[in-house]
């Protein structure tokens, strides 16, 4: 039995491996809102990592809608969405965002992680193949994991080459296919072609989701990079 000591120094030796190859991260304290500049550790920083773009987080009507939610339904959840974690306004909210998008659904998810990992692990079993950019985001990299554990075939395909991932469809061995994309990617700011890929992707048989984390409220009329398309989406996240 190996014990707690010798566990304490593998790990402590895959750390140290992990920031020797210059991966190491560690956080900083914001001790102010996430405004254009912002202060951290004691110095006033220019911001230029955050996802806030549209400055939402501090916008009047949506600070005292959240300080009128707090009176109503107090701090914490209490529990799952299923046992009594969902409220009337989570109901308004998913019916408002479906009208809006122009979607018959919408279900929220806390984060974008949560919304990727719970999709890919729902939507894909040992019948569907996962095709995924291979620039997608961190969290859908962690769902295709999650898919695989299921049974899923995971390809991953080159950056935005719609060629090469028809030449994947085509060898496509199980019954289903499921393609994931993010909309706007988050480490270049390149745009998703889905436009070609929905047809693409429709051709074939399969299903699309598309992580638009960074295109809604961004892109076209607000609606996100599918937009333009007659995508329809089961589902959207804000990271």
């Amino acid at each position: 039995m190996t014990s707690p000591t010798r566990l304490r120094t593998h790990l402590a030796e895959r750390l140290r491996t992990w920031r020797g190859a210059g991966l190491g991260r560690s956080t900083v304290d914001l001790a102010s809102g996430q405004h254009p500049v912002v202060d951290i550790d004691g110095d006033r920083r220019l911001l230029f990592s955050s996802s806030n773009y549209l400055g939402l987080s501090h916008h009047p009507a949506v600070v005292a809608a959240a300080v009128d939610a707090t009176r109503t339904f107090g701090t914490g959840a209490g529990g799952s969405r299923l046992t009594t974690g969902s409220t009337t306004l989570h109901r308004q909210l998913e019916e408002e965002l479906a009208d809006w998008l122009g979607y018959p659904d919408c279900v929220l998810f806390p984060t974008g992680y949560a919304a990727n990992l719970s999709a890919l692990s729902v939507l894909a079993d040992d019948a569907v193949t996962v095709f995924s950019d291979e620039r997608n985001h961190a969290s859908i990299i962690d769902g295709c994991r999650s898919a695989k554990s299921a049974g899923a075939e995971v390809r991953v395909y080159p950056h935005r080459d719609m060629c090469a991932l028809r030449g994947l469809l085509d060898a496509r061995s199980t019954p289903h296919g499921l393609v994931v994309t993010d909309g706007v990617f988050s480490m270049d700011g390149t745009v998703a072609p889905v436009a070609d890929l929905v047809p693409l992707a429709r051709e074939h048989g399969c299903m699309v989701l598309v992580d638009d984390a960074h295109g809604i409220g961004t892109l076209a009329d607000g609606r996100g990079s599918a937009a333009p398309t007659p995508l329809r989406r089961t589902s959207w996240s804000a990271r």
